[in-house]
């Protein structure tokens, strides 16, 4: 087992650019392991500010990492320093969190996708789109999954 444990259910996980492994929580934190090519994993931080259950995890840059939380935010993260950079509110909290390009994430929640610019931290469009899953096709599309498979373009 890698320790530390969380103290509730975890809800995602992430491998993080072949590097890092990441846990989210209903307890609120993210737990963060560096691994090497032996899969000898060493815990280096836990990221603390959401305020209830982190729902989904999305890698952003080399060194940074997105969260989504039941609390209605979106965080990005350095996971070697733990600094939270900045903090998205959302009105709704987000399932799925997907890195489409170097300043663009897409955030799922409600029945609706967001895109946020990662530069100005604003939302800079959005479509009510149903989907449980979204994958990356380019840093322009991806496909989106719920009672149907869809290419959407950005």
């Amino acid at each position: 087992y890698l320790k530390p444990i969380h103290t509730k259910w975890i809800e995602c996980l992430l491998n993080h650019k072949g590097v890092a492994l990441l846990s989210g929580s209903h307890d609120t934190t993210i737990n963060v392991w560096i691994y090497d090519s032996e899969f000898k994993f060493r815990f280096i931080n836990k990221l603390k500010g959401h305020f209830q259950a982190v729902m989904c995890l999305s890698s952003v840059t080399a060194s940074c990492v997105a969260s989504g939380s039941a609390d209605k935010t979106i965080r990005v993260w350095n996971i070697f320093s733990g600094v939270e950079i900045f903090k998205i509110e959302q009105s709704a909290f987000p399932d799925i969190l997907l890195n489409l390009s170097h300043n663009c994430l897409v955030a799922s929640s409600e029945n609706k996708l967001q895109f946020w610019d990662l530069d100005s931290k604003k939302e800079v469009k959005s479509n009510d789109e149903q989907c449980s899953i979204l994958v990356r096709l380019s840093s322009t599309s991806f496909i989106a999954g719920g009672k149907s498979i869809k290419i959407i373009k950005k």
